[in-house]
């Protein structure tokens, strides 16, 4: 084996050898905004990277993926349940001082997550054009 090189010889010690490919799971949040009164309202959204694992293989970022997966789904729920529980609060606020409903600004709306594997963190993030066209 001496005159192989270090990859040869390594190949032929370890038949099922694969190569590392480095990529991370990425958790990312749409933040959802509301833009201005345009048209009868508009709204927009930022993604920003909200967290991220390193990987040394496709495979075990596929596998890591399905289980943040699973994260996104429950933190998108709880942000839509923590939303509508603060519509409902500022809608009692009015009623008890007995104020129309219009008396308050518009939601932003609720976050939402999603998971990617990606070659290096914060490749998905993006800012929502801020002027209504």
């Amino acid at each position: 084996m001496p005159n192989m090189g270090i990859q040869r010889a390594f190949e032929a010690l370890c038949k099922d050898a694969e190569r590392g490919k480095a990529c991370v799971v990425s958790l990312y949040a749409n933040v959802s905004w509301y833009g201005g009164p345009e048209e009868g309202g508009w709204w927009g959204n930022d993604t920003v990277l909200d967290s991220y694992q390193r990987c040394s293989t496709q495979e075990q970022a596929d596998q890591l993926k399905e289980k943040v997966e699973e994260l996104a789904k429950l933190r998108t729920k709880e942000a839509r349940r923590a939303w509508g529980e603060q519509c409902a609060s500022e809608l009692e606020w009015c009623d008890e001082r007995m104020l129309d409903y219009d008396y308050l600004r518009e939601t932003d709306g609720h976050n939402t997550f999603f998971v990617t594997v990606e070659q290096y963190p914060g490749k998905q993030e993006q800012q929502g054009d801020r002027q209504w066209s």
